[in-house]
């Protein structure tokens, strides 16, 4: 019997600190959370039926009155819909994914509710596939005055060489700015803001396309020639065509990306021929952080045919719901970039930490991390984002610092890879990023080893390295010997991994594994012969990786293991695995009664209210009935 790992997103997230957990909590939104109903179940069914929309019974029982609405609309749906009837159909399914984004609920709550133990309970539902806090996502910048030369980190990432060794292309990829909006009349962006030609022109009336009032590319939006603002909180009727901003962040973010170079005009950017697709998820409050929609943002910037995503905005905590949809954009061809965060801490920050996405921390201009940048397992690569010169509304430049700022660079730079290899994949871009980057690691950064991803982004290396070598793990099985999936001190494990080689061919590749914790296993067999691999190649490695854990290592330990995957050449790429093993809890299941119990004498669960740890109380197949209590005995 193997014990099946869930993705990487979630095993990066659990290698945060304790530190980094104390310092950077999720912040549920209060009265909101995510639900999604399993496929063809009854309330999926009558949810759908009532237009998405109202109360749902079951949920009425537990938590009272209450609201619903899709976590997709209907509009973004009819534009994935369109985006997908137009790939090739063995690409994706194109009726199940529309399906699904459609079964995610956002449900809020009139009344004050713990949270934790509400989600427990209507996940036990037959009819819910999940539930989940909607966490709260910011805009992450650190404004300033002007203190460093304009513009030196184009020559710090090599911007310049790689002009010279590309050519103008005929087709101009389009980078979405998922933000606050952007000035699309700037002097320095109006040339190449991206222009929807299914709604430009004359329609059969006569009438301009733009201002029509007429959905014209039947793609969901009505006149959305230049973006669209997707602010308007629960009525999708209520947002408009309108991506201006009155936050400047976004327009700072966009010339960063995509300003317009070689004009006479303002700062050159690091994406030069790309057009930018303004998607407006922040209020035009000038103080405000706050973001809304944002994901349907990304959606939606998918379906234009987005090459390049940039989010320049998140937060702590994993959703499957927004998983779903960087997943979902993956799919239809866009490579999402985003900031891993502004808090110096050590932790998963997203969307950046979601698998496919690149995450990028900020270094300063001679390549030392940013004091503001976290850094984690989960960030891709490093670019500057110290006192970054960039465009704002109303014609103006200015600094600004941030990961906010290293994301757009690095957005800008995987434009560039689109151009010079067009038939690449959104993963395949990411890839060719992450591997040509200048390691930074053991010049200025020893005590953030691997944790500001490969390196600082170089994009002359992105553009002219033809031969370039990246793999990554998709998962990984645990077999334990005594095959009950607790994994005990003492106790020999065999763990086998699945490879998908992205890039360039690969000969007599290897797996090799090593502790990078202080407590390491008794390896038995730690380098596996891979073999020959090809290019897009997935395949699962028949042998596995052996050792046996330590009689002597804490209850509730996490071996952090670093994977190095080799060949002829050396290293390919290297991912980090979380295992935590000798757990202090046992799960029984005898007559009518199965129920988690732990050393301290509780039952239910280990780490209430988190209550990751555990199965809870069940009695005859009934829902979880305790989520913590305890056993006294008496002796005399």
């Amino acid at each position: 019997m193997k014990k099946i790992i869930s993705s990487i997103a979630f095993l990066l997230l659990a290698l945060l600190c304790p530190e980094a957990i104390a310092a950077q909590q999720p912040r549920p939104e209060p009265g909101k959370i995510i639900i999604k109903f399993k496929e063809n179940s009854l309330a999926a069914m009558q949810w759908t039926g009532a237009a998405r929309t109202g109360e749902i019974a079951f949920l009425k029982k537990i938590i009272g009155s209450h609201t619903t609405r899709p976590f997709v609309g209907d509009n973004v749906l009819k534009a994935v819909q369109k985006k997908l009837n137009g790939q090739n159909p063995r690409r994706t399914n194109q009726s199940s994914l529309v399906e699904s984004l459609s079964r995610i609920a956002l449900v809020e709550i009139t009344q004050p509710l713990e949270v934790q133990t509400l989600l427990l309970k209507i996940s036990s539902y037959p009819d819910i596939e999940y539930a989940e806090p909607q966490y709260t996502r910011l805009i992450y910048e650190i404004p300033d005055d002007p203190l460093l030369s304009q513009q030196s980190y184009l020559q710090q990432v090599r911007v310049f060489d790689a002009w010279d060794n590309i050519a103008e292309p005929a087709r101009r990829p389009i980078v979405a700015i998922v933000d606050t909006g952007v000035d699309y009349l700037h002097e320095d962006l109006v040339s190449n803001i991206f222009i929807n030609t299914g709604e430009d022109g004359a329609d059969t009336q006569g009438r301009s396309r733009r201002n029509n009032g007429v959905d014209d590319d039947a793609n969901g939006f009505v006149d959305d020639w230049r973006g669209w603002d997707f602010t308007a909180i629960g009525n999708s009727s209520a947002q408009d065509n309108d991506p201006m901003p009155g936050h400047p962040h976004g327009t700072h973010v966009a010339g960063l990306a995509g300003a317009v170079t070689n004009n006479s005009v303002g700062i050159a950017s690091a994406g030069r021929w790309v057009q930018i697709l303004p998607v407006k998820i922040g209020p035009s409050d000038p103080n405000s952080l706050s973001v809304y929609n944002s994901y349907e943002g990304i959606l939606y910037a998918a379906t234009m045919g987005a090459d390049v995503i940039n989010s320049s905005w998140g937060g702590p905590g994993s959703s499957e719901a927004e998983k779903e949809i960087t997943d979902a954009a993956l799919a239809l061809g866009s490579l999402i970039v985003a900031a891993a965060g502004n808090d110096n801490i050590e932790g998963g920050f997203y969307p950046a930490a979601y698998p496919g996405v690149i995450s990028v921390a900020s270094v300063s201009g001679t390549d030392v991390k940013s004091s503001f940048s976290n850094y984690h397992m989960s960030v891709d690569v490093s670019a500057p984002g110290d006192q970054i010169f960039s465009t704002v509304p109303g014609n103006s430049y200015t600094h600004m610092s941030g990961t906010s700022m290293a994301s757009p660079i690095a957005a800008g730079i995987a434009a560039l890879i689109k151009i010079q290899f067009p038939h690449y994949t959104p993963l395949q871009i990411g890839a060719q990023l992450k591997a040509t980057t200048d390691s930074i690691d053991f010049r200025n950064n020893q005590q953030y080893h691997s944790r500001l991803g490969s390196g600082r982004i170089n994009a002359l290396k992105a553009i002219t390295e033809t031969n370039v070598r990246a793999a990554l793990i998709t998962n990984f099985t645990i077999e334990d010997a005594d095959q009950d999936s607790i994994l005990e001190a003492g106790e020999e494990l065999k763990v086998y991994f699945t490879l998908h080689n992205v890039l360039a061919a690969i000969n007599n590749a290897r797996i090799e594994v090593s502790s990078i914790t202080s407590i390491s296993p008794l390896f038995l067999q730690k380098v596996i012969s891979v073999g020959t691999m090809g290019t897009n190649e997935i395949r699962s490695i028949t042998d596995p990786v052996i050792f046996t854990i330590p009689t002597d290592v804490p209850y509730n330990y996490d071996f952090q293991l670093a994977v190095d995957i080799t060949d002829n050449q050396g290293r390919v790429s290297r991912e980090v695995i979380n295992i935590t093993v000798r757990p202090s809890y046992r799960t029984f299941s005898s007559n009518n009664i199965t129920a988690t119990f732990n050393s301290e004498g509780n039952i239910g669960f280990n780490d209430y209210p988190t209550n990751i740890q555990g199965k809870g109380f069940y009695y005859k197949g009934s829902d979880n009935l305790l989520y913590e209590g305890a056993l006294i005995a008496g002796i005399s």
